[in-house]
């Protein structure tokens, strides 16, 4: 994603949100990193440790056998009760505490491997939604995402949709990274602004996730229960 209104979203094994703004260097907001990518132009974002592979860890620990998807959609936000603080292999952004450990608060008798499940797809939702609220970026920005997990889980890019309250464009693109360099790229070599070339070269978009404004609600507090669970750990 390339122009002042846009972010881009990567959710893969691990998972990263980036922006990239044009002028002098910008004022960096706590817990993100900064990097000039041409003379004129600066990226700003956030990476965690944590995406895919907090799905691949649950599965396996927890001996789960698909189908998973289907259920995970007609399952309400936030079912389980339960606060997953994903940070099994540490952590990025945005406390950098690369020994830190995850943790999972709120266990009952009756809590299945799927609330865990659930719990740990959240946990990593409401982690990029912290992130994404730092980055700053305009109310009516696009944000555009993809990577395995995108490509994979309809259920989990809704709970990012909602975790983010934002509505997610989904590329048609195998490798979104390379191509959001490639752009850039193009801008170092002929001058063009990122919007110009964001505009002469569109992504390809083969779907929009509207967040639900009801999940977003009862998100947006499981994610101040992450907060003080974050706080207390770290």
């Amino acid at each position: 994603a390339v122009g002042a209104d846009r972010v881009a979203l990567t959710v893969g094994t691990t998972a990263a949100l980036r922006r990239v703004l044009t002028g002098g260097i910008p004022a960096l907001p706590l817990g993100l990193f900064g990097y000039r990518v041409t003379a004129a132009h600066h990226l700003i974002g956030g990476a965690t440790t944590e995406g895919g592979n907090i799905y691949a860890w649950a599965r396996s620990v927890l001996n789960l056998t698909d189908p998973l998807e289907d259920v995970l959609l007609l399952r309400p936000p936030d079912a389980h009760g339960l606060t997953f603080l994903p940070l099994l292999a540490g952590e990025r952004s945005p406390g950098y505490a690369l020994d830190a450990t995850g943790a999972i608060f709120g266990l009952r008798m009756d809590t299945n491997p799927i609330d865990i499940l659930q719990a740990a797809m959240e946990g990593v939702a409401l982690r990029l939604a912290s992130i994404f609220e730092r980055m700053g970026a305009p109310e009516d920005c696009l944000v555009l995402a993809g990577g395995g997990v995108i490509r994979a889980s309809r259920a989990w890019t809704q709970m990012i949709a909602d975790a983010l309250n934002h509505p997610l464009h989904i590329i048609d693109s195998d490798e979104v990274t390379a191509r959001g360099a490639a752009v850039l790229t193009l801008c170092a070599l002929t001058g063009a602004s990122p919007d110009a070339a964001a505009d002469a070269y569109p992504a390809q978009i083969r779907a929009v996730i509207e967040p639900n404004s009801d999940a977003a609600r009862i998100l947006r507090s499981a994610r101040e229960r992450l907060d003080r669970l974050y706080q207390v750990r770290l």
